[in-house]
């Protein structure tokens, strides 16, 4: 059984993929925040790895 809270029906992701992703979440967190630290940019990069390994599209992210 997987321990995944939904069953993988993706690829795994290529280095190249993760790659893209973190440059997008350094682009989306210096867009949304005056001043970025580390943990939002991990941050906005988990939520879009989240939705890659989930086959959703992330337009946008919401941060609380």
């Amino acid at each position: 059984m997987s321990t995944l809270p939904c069953a993988a029906d993706n690829l795994a992701m290529t280095e190249y993929d993760a790659e893209a992703l973190f440059d997008q979440a350094i682009n989306l967190a210096y867009e949304t925040f005056d001043d970025p630290t580390d943990g939002h940019i991990t941050g906005v990069y988990a939520w879009l790895v989240w939705c890659a390994q989930r086959g959703a599209q992330a337009d946008c992210v919401t941060v609380h």
